[in-house]
């Protein structure tokens, strides 16, 4: 195990050589437990709370950086979770992130309160001790100062635009930041009981900005915006602030990317949009469809759910839809995954296809033999 705030368990004396070796001990720990074998062990030797005692006490951000990354390391698993909160780990971490400046700051700040984002959304993933989490680090505060550290970044991530650095290359560290602040405030948002305080803040508009062309924000930022978006999306408040701040060209964008990465939450986003039936004269079918259709014949399986779930709402009783969609190649894909042994894909299918064969029975679009 690290060495403990008084120093025992590292070897080396004191002072910079001392804060060496401990830097370089959770360093080694930190990789360690990328294994399960090695997170039982760290678990069984009582080696969380030295961990957590080392983060608070250190005065040195990569030292914190590689305490915080163990944490996050180890809360992948959910058998763990419950050590990690025996160890007082949760409250380090939000105070952690409530208290971060960013300005003048190095790698190393960005590297903690990254892997301290990192951990939050790592003990939120997941299944009941998922939903647990959630409400626990809620309780803790971590929404309350994970907002306005996404203020801060994205503040930043601007400066940095308009200094001309590019978010991509020397702005990474800004850059993974985002990503994982937004994928933890995500996790924290699959709890219904933590919708609203996400929902109706004001970084909300700052995650749709997140959205456009012109905020050069990487794919895997974008793509925890999605699954955010997609949460928030049960709010109707937050459904019209996405409309108001026109969210329905980026997702077409995203989607004509042919980027896995993003066209499955892209798809579930204009689904929720789409429910609302003023919205969907915001998409163009001759834009939209085609791309949905190509959807189908994804070899991923939630691509293809959320092609379905898509088209099932743009075609309800939408006979122009209903014929560009068929014009788009729609019937054999909607077919072969109506067969598909995985009932998600099965029942979307077969619902898509009853809305087209009742249209046809009504007088619209025909379906053709093969159906």
């Amino acid at each position: 195990a690290p060495a403990g705030p008084d120093g025992s368990g590292a070897p080396g004396g004191s002072g910079a050589g001392s804060d060496a070796v401990r830097r370089l001990t959770a360093c080694a720990i930190a990789n360690l437990l990328a294994s399960a074998h090695n997170q039982r062990l760290l678990v069984e030797c009582n080696g969380i709370k030295p961990l957590v005692a080392l983060a608070q006490e250190s005065l040195e951000p990569e030292l914190q950086a590689q305490c915080l990354r163990a944490v996050a390391n180890l809360a992948v698993s959910p058998q763990h979770r419950a050590n990690i909160l025996q160890a007082r780990a949760l409250p380090l971490i939000v105070r952690t992130l409530r208290g971060a400046s960013l300005r003048g700051s190095g790698t190393h700040t960005f590297s903690v309160l990254r892997h301290a984002a990192r951990a939050v959304g790592n003990m939120c993933a997941g299944g009941e001790i998922g939903l647990a989490m959630q409400q626990k680090a809620a309780a803790e505060g971590a929404i309350g100062a994970l907002l306005p550290l996404l203020t801060s970044e994205y503040e930043h991530a601007e400066d940095m635009a308009r200094a001309g650095i590019d978010l991509g290359t020397r702005g990474a560290d800004v850059d993974e930041l985002l990503r994982e602040t937004v994928r933890a405030l995500a996790k924290l948002a699959e709890l219904k009981a933590n919708l609203r305080p996400i929902g109706e803040a004001d970084e909300v508009r700052l995650v749709i900005r997140m959205m456009r062309a012109d905020a050069h924000a990487s794919l895997g930022v974008q793509r925890e915006c999605l699954e955010l978006l997609c949460r928030l999306a049960d709010l109707s408040a937050c459904l019209v602030a996405m409309v108001e701040d026109g969210i329905v060209p980026p997702l077409l964008a995203l989607l004509q990317l042919n980027e896995a990465e993003v066209e499955a939450p892209a798809a579930e986003l204009l689904a929720k949009l789409a429910q609302v039936k003023e919205y969907q004269t915001l998409i163009p079918r001759d834009d939209t469809l085609p791309h949905l259709v190509e959807l189908l014949r994804s070899a991923s399986p939630p691509t293809q759910l959320a092609g379905l779930r898509a088209l099932n709402e743009l075609l309800f009783e939408n006979v122009p839809n209903q014929c560009a969609a068929l014009a788009a190649g729609l019937l054999e894909p909607a077919v072969r995954l109506a067969r598909s042994d995985d009932e998600p894909i099965n029942s979307a299918a077969a619902t898509l296809l009853c809305q087209l064969v009742l249209a046809e029975a009504e007088g619209g679009p025909r379906l053709g033999p093969s159906a």
